[in-house]
């Protein structure tokens, strides 16, 4: 009598082969933890500079220009003195990054303009992060560019 192979022996090593393409396929695809970390360590230095930009901004408004460095601005936070700021700007910020800016380099350029420099893990691409769902930034329109990873400063017009 002749043996007949196992067939559930069969396709368990053939579904075990599915799952590890699967795997490789998805990591080649989206990125494995490392990336997805670095995605996120970009992301919230993003939302820093954001958050000094909308300072910047709001102290714009009331104060008619620009601080000269962020201790200026966080020893005298801006606060509303009548009328309404541009887009929120005054009530949408985080304070203690004014404090300690973590990795952001600010300098005033004009009364009106400023650079916000950082150094990125990963390159941002516009195209595909809008893709993805999760892209905004029609607050500042100095951030819709790419950039790539490494050291990069963002020019930003922050008056009205």
């Amino acid at each position: 009598m002749t043996k007949r192979p196992d067939l559930g022996l069969v396709l368990a090593g053939a579904g075990l082969v599915v799952i590890i393409a699967a795997v490789a396929i998805g990591f080649i695809t989206v990125g494995g933890p490392g990336a997805a970390r670095s995605e996120r360590l970009d992301a919230a230095k993003m939302e820093r500079m954001r958050d000094i930009a909308r300072a910047v901004s709001c102290s714009m408004f009331i104060r008619k220009d620009t601080p000269a460095d962020l201790s200026e601005l966080s020893a005298n936070p801006p606060a509303v003195l009548g009328g309404a700021p541009p887009r929120n700007t005054c009530a949408n910020f985080d304070p203690m990054v004014l404090r300690d800016p973590v990795g952001i380099e600010y300098a005033r350029i004009d009364s009106d303009h400023i650079r916000l420099c950082a150094d990125f893990l990963l390159p941002f691409d516009r195209a595909k992060t809008r893709r993805r769902g999760w892209y905004r930034d029609d607050e500042f329109p100095g951030f819709d560019k790419d950039r790539p990873a490494g050291r990069y400063c963002y020019e930003l017009k922050v008056g009205a």
